[in-house]
């Protein structure tokens, strides 16, 4: 019994050498932005290749167990640089009185499409509002609209719907003055949370 363990030990050791290991276990960690790191399951963990041991991360979000504040971490989800969930938000803006999305909102969109795609494990939360330069009726169904525009686009990227929560609110909860252009912009937005 013992030279079964001498030879396991052996292996272990010559296949560390040549970047062979036993545990076939794959992770790998794609950067989403600086803060933010996705966990995938697709390469071998890390190596300290001085004292050739497996640096452990059991819950294969990127941060090693010693560093990691907040363990068992799910896969599919952002992480920040102590292992724990972040929540994502991004905010698309709109013109006065339309849903249509325009070329500088494309942009933001193809940001947020990235994330949903490697933040797998993310439900996604639509928020639609608008200024107040409109009846509250017109303002609550071009809220709506929004949303549905946004949710429309995730659909076509191949986002799948039971992903996807939408909600509208017209022109209440401001984040800036209605009184001059620069807040009605900032106010004529929809959120996306990732949660």
């Amino acid at each position: 019994m013992k030279l079964f363990y001498i030879i396991l030990i052996l292996v272990y050791f010559i296949g560390n050498l040549y970047g062979v290991y036993l545990d076939k276990t794959d992770y790998s960690y794609t950067n989403i932005t600086k803060k933010h790191t996705v966990v995938v399951k697709k390469d071998i963990p890390k190596v300290d290749k001085k004292k050739q041991k497996v640096i452990l991360d059991q819950d294969h979000d990127g941060v090693v167990d010693q560093d990691d504040k907040c363990p068992n971490t799910i896969d599919g989800v952002c992480v920040d640089q102590n292992g724990c969930v972040s929540k994502v938000k991004r905010v698309v803006h709109f013109n006065s009185d339309s849903y249509i999305i325009d070329t500088k909102s494309k942009q933001v969109l193809k940001d947020i499409v990235s994330i949903a795609h490697e933040c797998f494990g993310y439900k996604i939360v639509l928020k639609g509002y608008t200024d107040s330069t409109a009846s509250e009726t017109f303002n609550q169904k071009l809220s709506k609209q929004r949303v549905q525009s946004i949710k429309t686009t995730l659909l076509n990227c191949g986002i799948k719907s039971d992903r996807i929560t939408i909600k509208w609110y017209g022109e209440s909860n401001p984040i800036a003055s209605n009184q001059t252009k620069e807040g009605r912009y900032e106010n004529r937005r929809v959120e996306i949370l990732f949660y």
